[in-house]
Formats: structure tokens, sequence, C-alpha cells
């Protein structure tokens, strides 16, 4: 499913992450791709309503990485928090510097794609005021169960939010459908109702897995509790 903002990624003059940029359009997301800091400023003015998320090198030091904050993501009316490094992880004192800048992600360039347009997804729907989802969905690779009439289904929960997910099955179910969903969490096992929202049919292309995008019905506050605390910890493994 295509999200409605674009991705800017902003590359090093080898060109590492042009194959990344692809992938991450065969997912659904809308991604600009340059590796010339000119090109980059002007798509940042040129889009600057549209972008949601810059994403840099991490190889960058840290001043070059607040020159393109300053120079791309200004023009693109982008946070800082809207700044995702990819690549190998810059050194504590690098770290240190990026985070007194307020960088506050960083993915491996390797990280399953899948994974990654979860986090692209994640960071560009927490700044952004117009997307209707009151919590954005965190990255997941969960084991979970779906039963309906009486049969069970096993799932992997793709991400997930206090609100819903995305379920990667087999033979995914019709938009509609009502189900059991149990997930297991780290030390819990999340038991609800959902409703399914939509359906991504395998397409043979490789891009985005089959599967369901979930809506949990009526989760009580103590499992939203618990719920919060699990995602903030997921969260955590992409912050610097």
């Amino acid at each position: 499913m295509a999200y409605e903002r674009f991705v800017l990624v902003v590359d090093e003059e080898a060109g590492s992450l042009g194959e990344l940029a692809v992938q991450l359009v065969r997912l659904g997301l809308d991604a600009l791709y340059t590796n010339q800091r000119d090109e980059a400023a002007l798509l940042a003015s040129q889009e600057s309503r549209r972008i949601g998320a810059l994403l840099l090198h991490s190889s960058n030091p840290p001043d070059v990485v607040s020159s393109l904050v300053a120079s791309v993501g200004a023009r693109a009316g982008l946070s800082k928090g809207a700044v995702i490094l990819i690549g190998p992880k810059p050194d504590h004192v690098a770290r240190d510097a990026l985070r007194k800048l307020g960088i506050r992600w960083w993915v491996e360039a390797h990280e399953d794609p899948v994974t990654l347009r979860s986090l692209v997804s994640f960071v560009v729907a927490a700044g952004d005021e117009a997307d209707t989802r009151i919590e954005p969905r965190v990255p997941a690779a969960l084991l979970a169960e779906v039963s309906t009439d009486g049969q069970a289904t096993d799932a992997r929960v793709r991400n997930l939010s206090v609100g819903g997910a995305f379920l990667e099955l087999e033979e995914p179910f019709d938009e509609g459908r009502k189900v059991s969903l149990v997930i297991a969490l780290a030390d819990e096992r999340l038991q609800t109702e959902a409703g399914v929202r939509y359906a991504v049919r395998d397409t043979g292309d490789g891009a985005l897995p089959a599967g369901n995008g979930v809506c949990f019905i009526d989760l009580d506050l103590a499992t939203q509790a618990i719920l919060r605390r699990f995602l903030a910890e997921e969260v955590g493994r992409y912050r610097l």
C-alpha cells in the first residue's frame, strides 16, 4: 500500500543506498533518490510539502549530517526527528554528537526490507499531523496465531501498534472478516479480536508479503499498557 508522503534518500557519492531506495519503491513507499547535495536541496524545495523523512548514510560525520539537515531537511520542513541514518552503526563519539544534534534513528542497511519500510513509515507517520492513525505502527517480527470459523493459521506480525497490526499470511483473509488473534510478545501473550481492514495478495514480484492489515477490537486498558511498554522497547532498538 502506497504511503502519501515521499522519503528523500540522500546518498554518498558511491551510491551505496541506491538499491535500498529501489526496494522502498517496490515496497510501496514513494522514494526520491540522489547522491548530489545540490540536487537534494532542490528536491527538498520542490517537494517540501510531501517529504516526510530524510534518509542519510551513517558514514557521514556529524558535521556533514548537521549541514545536510540544515540545507535539505530545513527546506523540506522536516524536524531532526524525521532523519534516519542507514548503514554501519556510528561509534560512540559520533553517536553522542549526533544525539546532541537531535538525530534519533539508525538502522543497518542490510535490515530486512519490510522492517526497514515499517521503520520509515513509523518515522513519517510520527511527524505527520495528517496521518489518521492515533499511534504509528512499530516494526516487528513476532509469531502469531489467527483463528476464524474454528480454523487456526500461523502468521507473522510485521508491524504493530496499540490499534492494530500487519500480519504476514500465505492466504490472506478477505477485507471485513473478523478474526481471533494471539500474538507472542516478549513475556506476554496478547489475545484479542480483530477486524481485517485490507488484504495484500502475493503478486509474485517479491515486494510486500501477502497478508492482512487488522485493527484490534476493544483492547482493555491493562492490555494497552502492556502493549505500549513492549512497543517502546521494540522501537528503542532503532534509536541511536
